[in-house]
């Protein structure tokens, strides 16, 4: 939502940033969202995979920079993320290894998790477009 028609891009060497080009010819940009239960809330934990990189999940890293893991999701709070619904089809994604931190665009387009508040900061807000 910070830079318009920029999308999440699984990047060739498994980095993850922002890349503003089309999403409906490029894997990169493409993930599939595994529902993999509810928080205690009620909101929706979620697993991000990659298309372009089948069986790499979005992973909040241990220095909290985004990148794709190929390796389980279940067992590995790294690659769980909480669905925060804001109204008008957006979100905010929420690491579940480090709560209260969220998936941010950076200023740099390159993506992390920021432990700042979503509500006033168009860097931690998305908006899910299906494919399908």
């Amino acid at each position: 939502m910070k830079f318009k028609n920029s999308y999440l891009d699984a990047g060739g060497d498994r980095k993850v940033w922002t890349a503003e080009k089309p999403y409906t010819t490029n894997n990169f940009r493409k993930w599939k969202i595994i529902e993999i239960g509810t928080a205690t809330d009620g909101k929706a934990i979620v697993a991000l995979e990659s298309m372009k990189f089948a069986k790499s999940y979005l992973d909040a890293g241990t220095n909290r920079k985004c990148r794709t893991v190929q390796g389980p999701y279940a067992n590995n709070s790294r690659r769980r993320w909480k669905i925060i619904e804001l109204g008008n089809d957006v979100i905010a994604l929420e690491s579940m290894r480090y709560k209260g931190s969220y998936l941010d665009a950076g200023g740099d387009r390159k993506v992390w998790t920021a432990k700042k508040p979503y509500t006033t900061n168009n860097f931690r807000k998305w908006k899910i477009i299906d494919l399908s």
